[in-house]
């Protein structure tokens, strides 16, 4: 997701654990992927107010409320079980370059039991989820870079050529590298690739 903001932003963000998010909105994940919902329809009126009643207060008591809140919503029997939590992290810590039949062997489950599980609780399959984190963290390390060298990248995060990261890049991000890159460190945007390695 990008944003572009102006002004003083005083704002708290909640990004979950790909998998989890429906244990704590009660929905399953491929009713939500790739729409961007109002919270009337995930969120109870209840909730919704309590949330904003933490508004006026400093940003720690915030946070902590806000996590008392959730875990209050939280319905362990929709949780993922541990085989789609370890495919997640794996996907992380391989940094995206994970293939769906060895994740599937790691986690002891079948190819098909391994997709079929995964997309009810992420919302999409493994193997996007590898792809969409892989761009992303390429995405991340070329942002902190001056100059993105795009061949070395593309070697470096396993393309088989620039051509084929021009194409995840348009396809996942909408961008081509060299646009990516002329946005540079002004660009406001929010990443899941930088928060990846606390996920583990």
């Amino acid at each position: 997701m990008w944003l572009r903001f102006d002004g003083t932003i005083d704002q708290v963000n909640v990004s979950f654990f790909p998998g989890v998010a429906g244990a704590f909105i009660g929905l399953s994940m491929l009713e939500l992927v790739g729409r961007v919902v109002a919270p009337d329809d995930v969120w109870p009126s209840d909730f919704r107010q309590a949330v904003a009643d933490l508004e006026p207060l400093p940003v720690q008591e915030r946070v902590s409320r806000l996590e008392r809140l959730l875990l209050a919503r939280l319905q362990p029997l929709l949780e993922p079980g541990p085989q789609v939590r370890e495919a997640v992290r794996l996907i992380y810590a391989k940094r995206g370059r994970a293939r769906v039949r060895w994740l599937a062997d790691q986690v002891n489950l079948s190819v098909s039991q391994l997709e079929r599980t995964f997309k009810r609780h992420v919302g999409v399959g493994p193997k996007l989820l590898a792809r969409q984190t892989r761009a992303s963290e390429l995405a991340a390390e070329a942002v902190a870079a001056r100059r993105p060298d795009w061949a070395w990248l593309a070697y470096r995060y396993g393309y088989s050529d620039q051509a084929h990261l021009l194409r995840e890049f348009r396809e996942l991000l909408g961008l081509t590298p060299s646009a990516f890159g002329a946005i540079g460190k002004n660009a406001d945007f929010l990443q899941d690739a930088l928060a990846s390695p606390y996920l583990t």
